[in-house]
C-alpha cells in the first residue's frame, strides 16, 4: 500500500521497506538515517561519518595517476582519489596539466560493487552491519 500519488510519501515509505540504501549524497541517505538503514554513499563524501560501519563508501570513477612521460596510468587508491572528486577545481586542474586520468567504471564493474555492498550488509564478508547508532 504505497501511496504512489504523492512521491514524498512515496520516499518514505521506500526507505522504510529497504533493507539498506544507496545514495549519492544527495538527499536518500538522510532518509536511511532516520529509519536507521546501512548507507553506501557513491561519490558523495561521507563528513562525519568515516568511522561508522554502517556507512560505507565507493567511487563511480577510476583515478590515475600519469607518469611524466604519460606512458603508463597508476590507479589511485581511495584516500588519494577522493581528493580529487570531491574538488572539482582541483580535478579539473589536474587534468588539464595531465597529472592525473579519469575513467568511468563499466556497468559490469558498477553491477559488482552493488553486488559487494549486498554480500557486506548481509554478513557474508564480514560481521553484518549494525543499525546506525547516534
Amino acid at each position: 500500500d504505497i501511496p504512489s500519488a504523492n512521491p514524498d510519501k512515496l520516499d518514505f515509505c521506500i526507505a522504510n521497506l529497504c533493507e539498506f540504501i544507496i545514495s549519492t549524497g544527495s538527499g536518500p541517505d538522510a532518509l536511511g538515517m532516520f529509519f536507521r538503514k546501512p548507507i553506501y554513499f557513491i561519490n558523495a563524501p561521507t563528513v562525519g561519518f568515516h568511522q561508522s560501519r554502517t556507512i560505507q563508501m565507493w567511487l563511480l570513477k577510476k583515478v590515475f595517476s600519469t607518469c611524466k612521460n604519460h606512458n603508463s596510468l597508476r590507479p589511485l587508491n581511495f584516500d588519494e582519489a577522493k581528493k580529487y572528486l570531491f574538488d572539482e577545481q582541483l580535478l579539473r586542474d589536474s587534468i588539464l596539466r595531465g597529472e592525473i586520468a579519469v575513467k568511468s567504471r563499466s556497468d559490469d564493474e558498477i553491477l559488482e560493487a552493488v553486488e559487494m555492498c549486498l554480500k557486506h550488509f548481509r554478513g557474508e564478508l564480514v560481521e553484518p552491519l549494525e543499525f546506525v547508532k547516534y
